[in-house]
């Protein structure tokens, strides 16, 4: 079960990057519980619509690759996934190079009310280990 966990969001994560560099909200979205959030790598926070606005909206032109991904189910539905991405380029005209760790929290549809049989990335939080202190 647990290698069919790891195989399942690891193929949602490459879905989440492929709608991120096609600006494709709606696959993007499909992915995405209905109150999903994300803390950017400044603080900041964009919820759903918002982001799914800026994504069709926006001039991506980024090239990133998720790596040392971390996936941990901790049942009833629930999973944790941790990662690194190395990214180059810009998005909304905004230089967003560098080294950024993220975790995001998952549930399968059934653990959170929502209809189908899948996976919904509930938030994700990002930022740059760099910018931290006593980095």
């Amino acid at each position: 079960m647990a290698e069919q966990l790891v195989e399942k969001l690891s193929d949602l994560n490459n879905r989440l990057r492929q709608a991120t560099l096609a600006s494709d909200p709606k696959a993007f979205g499909e992915l995405l519980h209905d109150d999903w959030f994300t803390v950017d790598a400044s603080g900041g926070i964009t919820e759903k619509m918002a982001e799914l606005k800026a994504l069709a909206t926006a001039r991506i032109e980024v090239e990133y690759e998720f790596d040392n991904l971390k996936i941990q189910g901790y049942g009833h539905g629930i999973a944790v996934v941790t990662g690194t991405t190395v990214t180059k380029g810009a998005a909304m005209k905004k230089n967003v190079e560098g080294e950024y760790r993220f975790m995001q929290f998952w549930a399968h549809s059934s653990a959170v009310d929502a209809q189908g049989d899948n996976w919904l990335m509930l938030a994700c939080i990002n930022f740059m280990p760099q910018n931290l202190p006593n980095a």
